[in-house]
């Protein structure tokens, strides 16, 4: 039996889209440095169906601050790169599985949150950003992390806490700045410079 379209469907998509496009314009006029975009300020209408920002996000080039929270985004545009300014990004609560090339340019981007989100691996493009210093991939399907996490010099805290992940943590020589790591369970081997250690919740300060 074929499936029957929500009755609401183009009105609810046509609404989202719509309050989208308003905020992103609004921020261009006004020269925002933040910008949220969440399901909390979409509330009025159910989120149905996949959402997709527009390549207008490209131009917001005063931007410092970055939120776009449980509105069922599928993919970033190639245009994201150009918000060099960028310092916090926060895309939780989404249907991410991987980000453009173009990711890597956020050459100032300091804190990355994408929990909750549908990563089975460390999309390539993170592993570019220079000044990363708080990395969040929480509750995403990851199994491992690429060899070349190393290249995150700056990194001082990294969640990994409910992924299913296997092998051990990145730590020790390789990642000097890495002080604050949460994890699920007990990958807790080679964690000589850390200064606290999460398991399940429970924080363990490393001497």
């Amino acid at each position: 039996m074929p499936k029957t379209a929500h009755p609401y469907g183009n009105k609810v998509k046509f609404f989202i889209n719509g309050t989208i496009l308003y905020k992103i314009l609004t921020a261009k006029i006004c020269k925002q440095t933040s910008l949220t975009i969440s399901s909390y300020e979409l509330k009025e209408e159910p989120i149905f169906a996949p959402v997709q920002l527009p390549d207008l996000i490209g131009e917001l080039s005063d931007l410092e601050e970055l939120k776009i929270i449980g509105i069922n985004l599928t993919s970033l545009p190639t245009s994201i790169g150009k918000l060099t300014k960028l310092k916090t990004l926060h895309l939780h609560k989404n249907l991410l599985s991987d980000l453009p090339p173009s990711f890597g340019k956020l050459s100032n981007l300091e804190e990355l949150d994408i929990k909750n989100n549908l990563f089975t691996t460390l999309p390539e493009p993170i592993c570019n950003l220079p000044q990363l210093k708080r990395l969040n991939l929480s509750n995403n399907p990851l199994t491992g992390l690429p060899d070349n996490i190393t290249e995150l010099q700056n990194l001082e805290e990294l969640d990994l806490s409910m992924d299913v992940f296997q092998g051990n943590p990145p730590c020790g020589k390789k990642m000097p700045a890495l002080e604050w790591i949460q994890l699920q369970d007990d990958k807790i081997s080679s964690l000589r410079r850390l200064k606290t250690l999460c398991l399940d919740g429970h924080s363990i300060s490393v001497k």
